[in-house]
């Protein structure tokens, strides 16, 4: 199963879906009625999925920002991976620094390396 959250309006997505998400769950900021971190986001996402018969055991919250996906995955109690794309560069770019350094379950430097790490833990 693959879910996506963004901040793009539900018609941004079009392309996103035909290419990559076309069988899958993408749920919008539009749609939803508010942006990450609002942990609305969270519980829609939680809420739709749990609907449609998954767990949140079952989900794996996969993103850069720490302030904007980390925190709110935490307090959602969802296990996270960081893809941290700014290993080489100080600070946190232009997202605002997380309050507290969230807890994340896996560091990937690239989606690329997270796809490859799942691709060896399935043998």
């Amino acid at each position: 199963m693959r879910c996506w959250i963004s901040s793009l309006p539900r018609p941004g997505t079009y392309s996103i879906r035909q290419i990559w998400f076309s069988k899958y769950y993408i749920f919008t900021a539009q749609e939803i009625g508010s942006y990450k971190p609002n942990p609305r986001n969270f519980e829609y996402m939680i809420g739709k999925l749990s609907d449609a018969g998954y767990r949140k055991e079952d989900i794996l919250h996969a993103a850069e920002s720490l302030y904007h996906d980390h925190l709110p995955a935490n307090r959602a109690g969802l296990a996270s991976a960081w893809i941290y794309r700014r290993h080489r560069q100080q600070g946190f770019g232009a997202t605002h620094p997380p309050e507290t350094m969230p807890r994340y379950d896996f560091q990937f430097k690239s989606l690329e390396e997270m796809a490859k790490a799942h691709r060896e833990a399935l043998g």
